[in-house]
């Protein structure tokens, strides 16, 4: 054989499409969109951004939280997500200087809610976390929610988000 192709489902294109294959030869991608496997690890990527089950059986939420998508009047969540669990549902309703989050969980038959645990962002100052009417510690790495809580409250000192994006990683890359 003077080419071997191989399957690349991680790859992308110069236009971010999935690559069914790459010819390393000549070092072609040959895109043939919809790629399902791509595309399976892209929704997934996505959705571990979101919620997703830890090794420590808690349910993590928001550990990916983008600064774009933290501007008033954003919403930001999953509606009737599969966990381990059971489904979850959630929205974080974003306001200035912080966020409103109203919780859902359907368990699986016989399955309790494991804990959850909140993250936010590093870059985050001065944050409050408050549940059922009262102010919830750090643990860490995030908040544990009480449980059965369906309403929380998120507040950080006011400062000025950074300015993360794709565009401008890729443009100071180049």
């Amino acid at each position: 054989l003077t080419r071997i192709v191989t399957a690349a489902p991680s790859a992308t294109t110069a236009t971010h499409a999935s690559a069914e294959c790459v010819d390393t030869a000549g070092r072609r991608d040959f895109g043939c969109t919809p790629h399902n496997w791509f595309s399976a690890k892209l929704v997934r990527f996505i959705r571990d951004l979101l919620v997703y089950e830890g090794h420590d059986q808690r349910l993590h939420l928001l550990r990916g939280l983008a600064p774009a998508w933290m501007a008033p009047d954003m919403e930001v969540g999953l509606h009737a997500a599969p966990t381990a669990w059971g489904q979850l549902t959630f929205t974080a309703a974003m306001r200035a200087q912080g966020f409103d989050l109203a919780l859902e969980f359907k368990p699986r038959h016989g399955m309790r809610l494991p804990p959850i645990v909140l993250h936010l962002p590093p870059f985050l100052r001065g944050v409050t976390v408050r549940a059922a009417g009262q102010a919830l510690p750090s643990g860490g790495d995030g908040w544990i929610l009480p449980d059965a809580v369906c309403e929380v409250t998120v507040s950080w000192k006011p400062a000025p988000l950074p300015e993360i994006s794709f565009e401008k990683v890729a443009a100071a890359y180049v």
